[in-house]
């Protein structure tokens, strides 16, 4: 079984986050903001190391999010 990975963006300050599917909240490890995760999805991704170099790209304005 393949797992899927979202990565989150915070509104408040705007870094993104790696989660796994089905997770509904996390908290921003940047500024301990609450993130709504299905309101929060920048990215889905079947593996770990594209959802860490998305991440990476967003985290340094490189990235855009899907819409």
């Amino acid at each position: 079984m393949v797992a899927t990975y979202y990565v989150v963006v915070c509104e408040r300050c705007g870094r993104s986050k790696i989660v796994r599917a089905g997770v509904k909240t996390t908290t921003c490890p940047y500024c301990g903001s609450k993130i709504r995760v299905p309101e929060s999805i920048a990215y889905t991704c079947d593996s770990l190391e594209r959802a860490r170099a998305l991440k990476a790209l967003i985290d340094s304005g490189g990235a855009q999010q899907q819409g």
